[in-house]
């Protein structure tokens, strides 16, 4: 009878301890100071980090919270919570500042259901570097595949 005592407090501390931690925010993700000697190219640089990070979630059929990542047009309309990029503004951004858990929503979301994990500090420094730029280009659909 003790042992099951000692076991159910055991377990319920550790179920406490455990939504303790699922209450404190990610950390902040640094973000990495990018240079490419070249302008940085949405196709090349910026659409294969928000195809693997983002677009399972926010593309033109699911539109999570009315967002779309596919193109620099979509992502300069935004979403629910406005435009998700603010040309030349990249620690205004909205995208910048929710992937790089500045801002919430953090994103992505922990425990999602694609199991998409969060940029790493080079992605969010491409990111930057491109909306500092302009946040120009384009995409063509077989892009997207």
């Amino acid at each position: 009878m003790r042992f099951l005592r000692i076991a159910a407090v055991t377990a319920l501390t550790g179920l406490a301890a455990l939504a303790q931690d699922n209450k404190q925010p990610p950390k902040e993700i640094a973000v990495e100071a990018v240079a490419l000697g070249r302008a940085a190219d949405f196709a090349q640089d910026i659409l294969p980090i928000l195809k693997s990070k983002c677009l399972a979630c926010h593309n033109a059929k699911d539109k999570e919270a009315d967002l779309i990542l596919e193109s620099p047009p979509h992502m300069l309309k935004g979403g629910e919570s406005g435009p998700a990029v603010v040309v030349g503004k990249p620690d205004e951004s909205l995208l910048l500042k929710t992937s790089a858990h500045r801002a919430k929503p953090y994103m992505p979301p922990p425990r999602n259901k694609i199991g998409a994990v969060a940029m790493t500090p080079r992605e969010l420094g491409l990111l930057k570097l491109w909306i500092a730029e302009g946040a120009k280009g384009s995409v063509a659909a077989a892009q997207l595949l």
